[in-house]
């Protein structure tokens, strides 16, 4: 309602959130162990319908503090001032006080904390933020990826920065493998068919979400157009 390029970009960072972790239980489970108190990798398998849930909802969540944000910044058809940049940065911190309220939250409200972190925490926005706990690492890592995949790829809604190939996306990611983004993320799309598959969702997905929040039918509520969590892809 506030903003509807961010109302998309957080429908597709929750989608990519949960490929993602439905990748890394199939491959590297014990990598999840601690996120939503699991304590074993065996737990990770058979929660996995949870956790994959637990990614959607914090891609969905995580730009949640733009609401306020953008209350003083409108304009997204052309690059932002540098005083306009200031406020955006402040956006985790917001989504984080707005998310902390709710007790079944926790995880989301981290992670909307952190998203923008480097993975090795030394550089990113917000600074000094306190170290990431070890329990939601692994989710940080998860919807930072996703959210700079989406984002650098969006050649709809970011009028104001020419979109990225997939191909030049996955580049910068390698090279940012170990300090801005998680290595064992990164790591995922060196399988040809989840990259494939993570590619055609972006195209297609993205498509149709525009779609459904530009062009609602009369009388329908905006907001109750997210595509249903059973998923997409």
């Amino acid at each position: 309602v506030c903003h509807a390029p961010t109302c998309v970009h957080s429908q597709m960072v929750a989608i990519l959130a949960r490929a993602m972790m439905e990748r890394l239980i199939c491959v590297h489970p014990a990598l999840l162990v601690g996120i939503l108190g699991t304590k074993s990798t065996q737990e990770v398998l058979d929660r996995r319908k949870e956790l994959a849930q637990c990614a959607y909802r914090c891609g969905l969540y995580h730009d949640i503090g733009k609401g306020d944000v953008l209350n003083y910044i409108t304009i997204y058809g052309r690059r932002l001032l540098d005083e306009e940049f200031e406020a955006i940065q402040y956006h985790p911190v917001m989504g984080h006080y707005i998310l902390s309220n709710f007790e079944d939250l926790r995880e989301e409200s981290e992670v909307a904390l952190r998203h923008h972190v480097f993975y090795d925490e030394k550089g990113g926005y917000p600074r000094n933020c306190p170290p990431c706990p070890p329990s939601i690492k692994m989710l940080v890592s998860i919807v930072t990826v996703a959210d700079s995949m989406d984002a650098a790829t969006d050649n709809v809604g970011r009028s104001y920065a020419a979109s990225k190939q997939f191909s030049t996306l996955l580049e910068e990611l390698r090279k940012g493998s170990g300090t801005r983004y998680c290595p064992e993320v990164v790591a995922l799309f060196d399988n040809g068919a989840f990259s494939a598959e993570l590619e055609r969702t972006l195209i297609r997905t993205r498509r149709e979400i525009y779609c459904a929040v530009y062009r609602p039918a009369d009388g329908q509520d905006m907001g109750r157009l997210i595509p249903s969590e059973a998923g997409i892809i």
